[in-house]
């Protein structure tokens, strides 16, 4: 059998595996950006016009109070920070796919054999599927920026 197509698949599954990954985390640092300002900005503001108001502050300004505090419990009971999880959780199953499928295609897929291969190769590309239908969706603005780091280089080892 020409095992040339199950090292294209490899291939495939890992650079495919490689961008998933990138973009979850990529997607994981904006939202803990926004996480950190919806939770910590509001709770700021309402510190401060609950403050003013209690040094003598005209009552309008304790709107302020109200308002970040609303915004800020909202967000600690929406627990926003819970997504960001999620995106580091999907962007470390799909580094080890990654991981997996070039150690098959370089390590143990050569002392395979034909059978051994093609059944190894369905199970990354399962796993590839499950992954792909089970996690979050990602911006597209957290892809491109995925992509241009991939682009410079910055996961190729030095062997490569």
């Amino acid at each position: 059998m020409d095992r040339e197509p199950m090292w294209a698949k490899c291939r495939s599954i890992e650079e495919n595996s490689l961008y998933n990954a990138q973009t979850h985390f990529e997607e994981a640092r904006r939202r803990t950006v926004w996480s950190r300002w919806l939770l910590i900005g509001p709770s700021l503001l309402s510190f401060g016009a609950g403050t003013a108001v209690a040094l003598g502050a005209p009552r309008p300004v304790g709107v302020l109070a109200l308002v970040g505090g609303l915004i800020a419990g909202l967000a600690g009971a929406l627990d926003i920070s819970q997504n960001v999880y999620r995106h580091i959780q999907a962007g470390n199953a799909f580094t080890a796919l990654r991981h997996d499928a070039e150690t098959l295609r370089i390590t143990f897929g050569p002392l395979k054999t034909d059978d051994e291969l093609v059944a190894a190769i369905r199970e990354l590309h399962d796993r590839y599927n499950t992954l792909v239908s089970s996690t979050d969706t990602t911006s597209q603005r957290a892809f491109e920026t995925a992509r241009a780091r991939i682009h410079q280089g910055v996961f190729k080892s030095d062997d490569a």
